[in-house]
């Protein structure tokens, strides 16, 4: 079942760039809003027990630069092992640089840090979370794209420290403001 949603990833990500037809254009600039969805299936490692999971996040954010975004997203996750079922919700604040926004491949990395809240079983925390993202948008019109991001959060819940690495696959909305 879990090689079936890693198919389904992939082809997700090649529709995306097939849709995305050279000489399209990018939009990002300076005032720009972005409104994001995400979705992936990964694995998850917890001090040595891997466990599946199904993510899905909604980002919004604001262009400071041409470069520059700054935003929030809310991200659920859903993890499956023979231990038992949990789920996560993260709030987290972002800032991501990206390279060359003028072209129609657009490179980013960012930072992001916020809280995060777990239920498994009978148990629930909360507690913090920080990581990284780097990614690519490749616009299929001026104000659509199709995301690929790879997202590195450490998370520290119920006195553990958990470690999650995630591969979202996602399309943006640009918005002039």
């Amino acid at each position: 079942m879990f090689m079936l949603r890693i198919v389904a990833v992939l082809a997700v990500m090649a529709a995306g760039l097939v849709f995305a037809a050279p000489g399209a254009w990018s939009a990002v600039q300076e005032g720009d809003a972005e409104v994001s969805i995400f979705g992936s299936v990964s694995t998850i490692d917890v001090e040595g027990s891997t466990s599946d999971q199904i993510t899905a996040q909604v980002l919004g954010g604001v262009f400071v630069t041409d470069e520059v975004e700054v935003g929030g997203s809310f991200l659920t996750i859903g993890t499956f092992s023979d231990a038992g079922d949990a789920s996560v919700e993260i709030v987290n604040g972002f800032a991501k640089l990206h390279f060359n926004p003028a072209e129609d491949t657009v490179p980013y990395v960012g930072g992001q840090a916020g809280v995060v809240s777990v239920t498994a079983g009978d148990f629930s925390d909360n507690g913090t979370s920080i990581g990284f993202m780097a990614g690519v948008k490749i616009f299929a019109t001026e104000d659509l794209s199709y995301n690929i991001e790879f997202n590195w959060q450490e998370t520290e819940i119920f006195d553990v420290d958990a470690t999650s690495t995630t591969l979202l696959v996602g399309v943006s909305v640009y918005f002039d403001t």
